[in-house]
């Protein structure tokens, strides 16, 4: 088979695939199509190591067409030229129309970490973590003009504990995927594919996450509080304010059970580490930051409050930490 593979540039998910691709005995040309230099996918900005598709492909052999103009007649006309039997999506942000989908000889699929219909659209393991879901999967759809909406090919259920962090659940549904790849191209192989049409009345879509989606109300209970900053991790946490108006970024906490205080959102020490009240409960911040993006919108809320019966440790709290430092 000929395939192309469409992905982001800085994308761990599609440089595995492209591994398992061009690995697989029936896989005999691979062409990897990305984004131009400027274009980096912000789910991994955070991430500890970077990951580059070009160089990637470079050290397996694979040719690579670098644009956003995706959907231009220059480009398809490139992409019609090398005649692919399958055409792969596989966490690419851009639209692909029906026109570069239908240049495929076979079949154009994607592959996408969410149980479809379910998770449909952006940042499923993001949505998740902030859902507490425990019902989980990764699913192989065919392309169509809506987003994550063909028909079925494959699909995996995963269960989860509803504690997990965004990047753990996105390290369990990559590792799923990964092995999906190569069962979906042991199917082509053997040309038993069977598409099954998706269950649309049960689909839920979600778009990218935005500041508010990570919006601390201490008001909340102690488990929805623990599900934002969950959902935060590791992007650069979930977002609340000190008195002086300071944007800080919890990053990890631990929840703990109902702590006397005037109100939510008061905080208070316990060996000099914080403790913030939430409406039936507390949690115990382990790691936070003053990290502010410089395009953050602006956000209302009310900030957090110190607890005047407690004195603040020597030397103050309130220095903020650097990105990920532990308190």
């Amino acid at each position: 088979m000929r395939v192309i593979l469409f992905t982001e540039r800085n994308s761990p998910f599609g440089a595995a695939v492209m591994a398992r691709l061009s690995e697989h005995h029936g896989v005999h040309e691979l062409l990897i199509v990305t984004r131009d230099p400027a274009r980096l996918c912000d789910y991994y900005l955070h991430d500890a190591t970077s990951v580059s598709i070009p160089e990637t492909a470079h050290r397996l052999g694979r040719s690579v067409l670098e644009t956003d103009d995706i959907n231009s007649p220059e480009t398809a006309a490139r992409l019609d030229a090398y005649k692919p039997d399958v055409i792969v999506l596989a966490n690419y942000q851009l639209k692909v129309s029906s026109a570069i989908t239908r240049i495929a000889k076979r079949i154009s699929i994607n592959f996408h970490p969410s149980p479809l219909p379910r998770y449909a659209g952006l940042a499923p393991f993001f949505w998740m973590a902030r859902n507490g879901e425990t019902d989980a999967g990764v699913s192989c759809c065919l392309v169509e003009d809506r987003i994550d909406a063909g028909a079925l090919l494959h699909s995996v259920k995963i269960s989860l504990t509803g504690r997990e962090t965004s990047g753990e659940i996105r390290e369990k549904l990559f590792l799923a995927s990964f092995d999906q790849v190569t069962t979906v191209f042991d199917m082509l192989a053997r040309g038993n594919i069977t598409p099954k049409p998706q269950d649309l009345q049960a689909r839920r879509y979600y778009g990218k996450p935005r500041d508010v989606d990570l919006l601390i109300d201490w008001h909340q209970s102690t488990e929805d509080v623990m599900r934002i900053i969950r959902a935060g991790a590791p992007l650069p946490g979930a977002i609340t304010l000190l008195p002086n108006g300071k944007q800080v970024r919890i990053r990890e906490a631990h929840a703990l059970e109902a702590v006397p205080s005037p109100e939510p959102g008061t905080v208070s020490y316990h060996h000099g580490v914080p403790i913030i009240q939430t409406g039936n409960g507390a949690v115990r911040i382990i790691s936070y930051s003053s990290y502010c993006p410089p395009t953050v919108e602006h956000l209302s809320l009310t900030p957090l409050r110190f607890n005047p019966s407690v004195p603040l440790p020597r030397p103050m709290v309130l220095t903020l930490l650097t990105p990920g430092a532990a308190i």
